[in-house]
């Protein structure tokens, strides 16, 4: 069984190996995640609440704040 060090350094080298063959990748991959995520959070509102936009939920007990009228929790 191998010890830290050498697991350690075989991660090193398939890493810069990795850079090496596929410059770019990283960047590309993350700009990609942020405008996914920003696409997701433009169709979907409300799924992601905010403390300023918390949306409010009108009960017969009165007002919870974000739990949906359909919840156990009402």
């Amino acid at each position: 069984m191998k010890g830290f060090s050498g697991t350690y350094s075989a991660f090193k080298k398939n890493a810069s190996a990795f850079d090496l063959k596929r410059k770019g990748v990283s960047l590309q991959t993350q700009g990609r995640f942020s405008s996914n995520a920003s696409a997701f959070g433009m169709e979907r509102k409300g799924v992601f609440f905010t403390n300023k936009n918390k949306r409010k939920y009108y009960t017969e007990k009165g007002i919870k704040k974000g739990v949906p009228l359909n919840s156990n929790l009402c």
